[in-house]
């Protein structure tokens, strides 16, 4: 086998065939610039036959007019100075008047008495660098100016939440030395709504972080758009009448009662479009619209919108937040503030494929709508309302809390006891595990953040106890951030359930009911328990 293969004979290629045919080009020059030698890759690349060329081109006459300038200027004379030149970036123009960015190398071959012989060129061919480093540069601008929009939203939103908290501390001590009666309602008045506003700019903070880092998704259940809007519209109607403003809710009655999206994120997007309207408008009203455009056997498309009768914009605002696909977080673009929420509500009903419209007169008002076709719910599905189905399945239920922090565990037992739950509160990781051992629960809320003992430790503690197991109590995880891939991780640790810190009362309602009543028609369907009984 060896002695065959040194036997093959390949065609031997002549220097004039690699200089022909090499990837690059290559042409030679008299001393006055002439082409007198030219390779066909270079000719091919240009288009031109070889008798257009030699002895009547000049090599200057194949560039670019600003190339020339740079060949008169630089290159010509750096040549002449060292006799060589390197990497020098030039456009060659084409037969055809196409231009083809090239890179030059070029040296002089020097006769004895020290003049030129002739110049000879290699040619590169640099459309893909040259189209490579274009996109180099736009991905550096497009970071430089994320990071100043970055830089800038830091900066305001540090503003925002210094002022808020200064507002808050100022009224709580105004609050406690007041006096009873219409002044300390309207010191309420003022905590609750700065309260509320700390809290929704710094939900706002975090929502643009897992938006920027593209970790949030769409969780679709059915859910009523009527509740939603009228919640969106209770959640504003403090700041809304402080202002002395009509807040109107203005549903179709083709609406359907039951509808399946991200009602969560939706809620969001109507909260920041109407809380922006109530803070930019000073007399008159507010309007949450929603209308049905189409409604069909399984999909139904819905205009949302919210108009106000409040400053308005001028049309280089309206410019300059055109398709709204590039609002800074600064707060340019949105009436002089309120720029992070409209971006957020924009990344939001991007997850949809729905753009924000905006429509807007000086002085009399802005109106911002977006369409969002939606399906509708098998009908085994349903929508209930809280306040009537699901609190009853509460009443009687005992459950464990284990909460680290004091203001989330007393908010936690107010909720639930106002529901008729009965609580136990405790707030370290052991005591949750002697809680378990020693007597029965319907459910436990669990903090990750527990001291002595961590919430997952804890938890796959619990799963490992044979009561426990027998009982299958459900226990929820009360997590500071749900990340991309937690929830897995907390299933793996035997956590049945997550629900993400701060939290909305109707998400821990409709989590607690749910798991609550399986466990109990699972317990029912076991009979008695053998757990000891809780004490009285």
């Amino acid at each position: 086998m060896t002695g065959e293969t040194s036997d093959i004979q390949l065609p031997e290629e002549s220097a004039e065939d690699l200089y022909e045919n090499a990837p690059c080009g290559y042409l030679s020059t008299t001393p006055d610039g002439l082409i007198a030698k030219i390779n066909l890759t270079l000719l091919t690349w240009l288009g031109y036959r070889r008798d257009e060329v030699l002895y009547k081109k000049r090599f200057i006459d194949l560039m670019s007019l600003p190339s020339r300038v740079f060949h008169e200027t630089h290159y010509a004379p750096l040549l002449y100075m060292q006799g060589f030149a390197n990497e020098i970036a030039v456009d060659l123009v084409c037969r055809s008047g196409r231009t083809l960015p090239v890179l030059l190398n070029s040296v002089h071959k020097i006769r004895e008495d020290g003049t030129v012989f002739f110049t000879r060129t290699t040619i590169f061919n640099a459309e893909s660098r040259r189209s490579y480093e274009r996109e180099l540069l736009l991905e550096r601008r497009k970071a430089e100016q994320s990071a100043k929009a970055k830089a800038d939203f830091l900066a305001n939103a540090g503003h925002e939440i210094r002022n808020y908290l200064h507002s808050i501390a100022a009224v709580t001590e105004l609050f406690v030395a007041g006096k009873a009666g219409a002044q300390r309602e309207h010191y309420k008045k003022v905590l609750s709504n700065s309260s509320s506003s700390l809290l929704n700019l710094v939900c706002d903070v975090l929502d643009y972080s897992k938006l920027e880092a593209g970790k949030l998704s769409l969780e679709e259940r059915p859910f009523s758009v009527r509740e939603l809007v009228e919640g969106v519209a209770a959640s504003l109607r403090g700041r809304a009448e402080i202002k002395g403003l009509t807040l109107r809710v203005e549903v179709d009655q083709r609406v359907p009662n039951s509808i399946v999206g991200d009602a969560i994120k939706l809620a969001q997007v109507m909260t920041n479009l109407a809380g922006n309207a109530v803070k930019f408008t000073e007399h008159g009203l507010v309007v949450l619209s929603v209308r049905a455009r189409e409604v069909g056997p399984s999909m139904v498309r819905l205009a949302f919108s919210v108009s106000d009768t409040g400053i308005g914009m001028q049309p280089a605002e309206l410019a300059s937040i055109d398709g709204l696909g590039e609002v800074s977080p600064d707060g340019r673009g949105d009436r002089k503030g309120g720029g992070l929420g409209l971006t957020i509500s924009q990344r939001l009903l991007d997850l949809y494929g729905a753009k924000i419209r905006v429509s807007s007169v000086p002085e009399r008002g802005s109106i911002f709508s977006f369409d969002l076709s939606l399906a509708l719910p098998s009908p085994s599905a349903c929508v209930q309302s809280s306040s009537t189905s699901e609190v009853p399945v509460l009443r009687g239920l005992r459950v464990l809390v284990a909460e680290n922090a004091e203001v989330d565990g007393l908010l936690l037992t107010q909720l639930l006891e106002r529901w008729g739950v009965e609580v136990v509160l405790v707030g370290s990781g052991p005591q949750v595990i002697d809680q378990v051992r020693s007597q029965e629960f319907d459910l436990v809320l669990m903090d990750l953040k527990l001291p002595g003992l961590d919430g997952l430790s804890a938890t796959r503690t619990i799963r490992e106890l044979d009561g426990a197991v027998a009982d299958g109590v459900p226990i929820i995880a009360l997590a500071s951030s749900v990340q991309l891939g937690q929830r897995d991780r907390l299933q793996g640790a035997g956590f049945t359930d997550c629900i993400g810190k701060p939290f909305e009362s109707d998400t821990l309602l409709r989590s607690v009911s749910l798991h609550a009543s399986i466990h109990r028609a699972l317990r029912l369907r076991r009979g008695p328990s053998t757990r000891p009984p809780a004490p009285s």
